[in-house]
């Protein structure tokens, strides 16, 4: 590692690290919704997201902890 840091580098990196992750998102959102409706969305988000998360939760960690 170098010792020196570029005070430039570092703004760009911790902007770009703030925009990039919502910016990205809210496109894929955006393409998503051009071509379902809101009801169907929503489903595949719940589907993709909670439920893995949930069992996730439920099922392996809560054990664990326990």
């Amino acid at each position: 590692m170098n010792r020196e840091q570029s005070l430039v580098a570092t703004l760009f990196i911790g902007l770009l690290d703030l925009w990039i992750v919502p910016l990205l998102s809210g496109a894929g959102s955006w393409y998503s919704l051009r071509s379902r409706t809101g009801g169907q969305y929503l489903i595949e988000r719940v589907k993709r997201i909670l439920i893995p998360l949930y069992g996730i939760g439920a099922f392996i960690l809560l054990p664990l902890h326990a």
